[in-house]
Parts: structure tokens; sequence; C-alpha cells
């Protein structure tokens, strides 16, 4: 059963996430479900995107471009999909889909 203090590990749409090249993670989620913060909680099927990766390999630009969550938390719900907590493993990748490294939780 969840608790109060879930929302201290849990993802949300302002927790702080980064790729490994250092690209900053936007989340778009459309739920109403809020932390007692007031904070849309993320789910496994939202959106991420990744802006400012510098990634390239041999000189040619390959940015991180999104985040796809291969771990997540039954447990914890959202809208009827598995939420995020802090140890869940999202995957950042190319625009051609290639893994270049897991996300980086900085905040939820």
């Amino acid at each position: 059963m969840p608790t109060e203090l879930d929302d201290y590990i849990r993802i949300n749409r302002y927790s702080r996430l980064m790729c490994p090249h250092g690209g900053a993670v936007t989340i778009q989620t459309t739920t109403k479900q809020l932390n007692k913060f007031g904070a849309p909680y993320a789910k496994s099927t939202d959106s991420m995107t990744v802006q400012g990766c510098i990634f390239s390999i041999g000189g040619k630009p390959q940015p991180c471009t999104k985040v796809r969550w291969v771990t997540n938390s039954p447990q914890f719900p959202v809208d009827g999909v598995p939420g995020l907590v802090l140890g869940d493993v999202g995957l950042c990748k190319s625009s051609n889909n290639v893994v270049q490294g897991p996300a980086v939780v900085i905040s939820v």
C-alpha cells in the first residue's frame, strides 16, 4: 500500500533527469494524479525527450533524443499504468533507436 513517504521516491513531471552525456530530460505527462506537492506522477508510458545531449561517434553527432523505460513499478500505478520510482531503469536512445546509456535521476 503506497504511503505518504512514497512521494519522495516517485518520479514526477518536475523530477530532474539527464542522459549520461548531460542532456536534460523533459517529461510530458497527461495524468491528473498528483503527489502531495502538486506534481503529476510520471508513468512508464509517458513521452520523455532529451535536449542538449552532446554525444557523438567519430565526430558525427549522435545525441540522445528520448528515454524508454525497461523497468517500472506496477505497485505504484498511475491511470492504470505502472508508475516510475528511483531505481527503475530508463534507457536513453538516439533518433534511430540506438541505446546510448541509462537515464540518470538527479532529483525527484
